[in-house]
C-alpha cells in the first residue's frame, strides 16, 4: 500500500465511523419524531433508513482504497439526510444533520465533493422551506425558524467551500513551495553528488597516497627495525668498549701500580747497583790485594815447595836410612 491509497483508506474509513454514528441518530430521530407523520410512514422511512446504511457499509468494504468510495458515501448520507428531513417536516430543527454532511465532506479536503455536498445542503433545506409552507398543517408557526435554519444551513455551506477552497488553495501553495524546495534540493543533492564525486576521487588519491605511505611507513619501520638492531649491536659494542675500557683502566692502574713499585725496585736496584759498585771497587782494592797476597802465597808455595822437596828428600833419606837399619836389625 502506497502513500497516497494509505491517505484514501484512512479517510475514507474515518468518514464511514462518522457516517455511522450520523445514521443511528438520524433513525433514532426517525423513532422519536414518529408522531404525527405526514408524507412517509414510520416503517417505510426505517426500512429506507436501513437499506441505506447497508449500501454505506457495501460501498465501504468495496471502495475502501478508492477514491470514488468518498462519493458513494456521500451520495448514501444525502438520501438518507432527504428521508429524515421531508420525512419529519412537523420537525424543522432536523435540519441540524445538514452541517453534519459538511463536516463529513470536510474530512476529506476535496474541494468538489465540498462544493457539491453544500450546494445539495442548501438545496435541500431551500426546498425544506417550501415543503414546511405547504405540508404542515400550521406552518405560520415556525416559519421564521425554518427559514432562519435554512438561511444558516446555506451560510454553512457556503462558509465550507470557501474554507475547503482555501485550504486547498493553501495546500496547493504549500505544495509548490515543496516541490520548489524539493527541486532545490534535488539541485543541492546533484550539487553534493558532484561534490561527493570529486571527494570520492580526492578519497581514492588520499587511498592510494595513503598506501604508498603505509608502504614508506613500512620501509621506514624496517629501517627503523634494523637501527634499533644496529643501535643495539652498537650499544652492546659499547658496553663490552666500556668494560674493555674499564679493564684498560684496570690495568692501567695495575701497571701504574706497577710501575710505582718497579720504580721503587728501580731505586732500590739503583742503590743496590751503586753499592755494589762500590763494593766491587772494594772488591777490586781486595782483589789487588787478595792478588798480592795471591803472589806472595804463591811465592810462599813455591818456597813451601822447594822446602818440602827437601823434607822429601831428607825424608827418602831417613826412610832409605830407616830401611836399612830394619834390614840390619832383621839380620841382627
Amino acid at each position: 500500500m502506497d502513500l497516497q491509497e494509505r491517505h484514501t483508506y484512512e479517510s475514507n474509513l474515518l468518514a464511514f465511523k462518522f457516517a455511522c454514528i450520523i445514521q443511528a441518530f438520524e433513525l433514532i430521530s426517525t423513532w422519536v419524531y414518529r408522531a404525527d407523520r405526514l408524507l412517509f410512514s414510520t416503517p417505510v422511512m426505517m426500512v429506507l433508513q436501513v437499506i441505506i446504511i447497508i449500501a454505506s457499509v457495501a460501498c465501504f468494504f468495496t471502495n475502501s482504497r478508492d477514491p470514488k468510495g468518498k462519493f458513494l458515501l456521500m451520495g448514501c448520507m444525502g438520501f438518507h439526510y432527504l428521508i429524515v428531513l421531508f420525512g419529519c417536516v412537523h420537525c424543522p430543527y432536523l435540519w441540524a444533520f445538514g452541517p453534519s454532511l459538511l463536516i463529513l465532506a470536510l474530512l476529506y479536503g476535496d474541494v468538489r465533493l465540498t462544493i457539491i455536498t453544500s450546494v445539495f445542503t442548501s438545496v435541500a433545506n431551500f426546498l425544506f422551506i417550501f415543503a414546511y409552507r405547504m405540508i404542515s398543517p400550521d406552518p405560520s408557526q415556525r416559519i421564521n425558524m425554518v427559514m432562519t435554519d435554512a438561511v444558516f444551513s446555506i451560510l454553512l455551506a457556503l462558509m465550507a467551500a470557501f474554507y475547503v477552497r482555501l485550504s486547498h488553495r493553501q495546500n496547493d501553495e504549500t505544495v509548490e513551495e515543496i516541490r520548489a524546495a524539493a527541486a532545490q534540493q534535488e539541485k543541492d543533492a546533484e550539487v553534493i553528488r558532484q561534490i561527493g564525486e570529486q571527494v570520492g576521487v580526492k578519497l581514492e588519491d588520499a587511498h592510494e597516497a595513503m598506501e604508498s605511505l603505509a608502504e614508506k611507513v613500512n620501509a621506514s619501520a624496517e629501517s627503523s627495525e634494523e637501527i634499533s638492531d644496529a643501535i643495539t649491536h652498537t650499544a652492546e659494542a659499547i658496553q663490552t668498549q666500556t668494560e674493555m675500557n674499564s679493564n684498560i683502566t684496570q690495568a692501567l692502574e695495575d701497571i701504574a701500580e706497577q710501575s710505582g713499585v718497579m720504580r721503587q725496585n728501580s731505586d732500590e736496584v739503583t742503590t743496590n747497583i751503586k753499592d755494589g759498585n762500590h763494593l766491587v771497587k772494594e772488591l777490586e782494592a781486595k782483589s789487588v790485594e787478595v792478588s798480592r797476597v795471591n803472589e806472595e802465597t804463591a811465592e810462599m808455595t813455591a818456597g813451601l815447595q822447594q822446602a818440602a822437596g827437601t823434607v822429601k828428600d831428607i825424608v827418602h833419606t831417613i826412610l832409605s836410612i830407616s830401611s836399612q837399619t830394619n834390614l840390619l836389625a832383621l839380620n841382627a
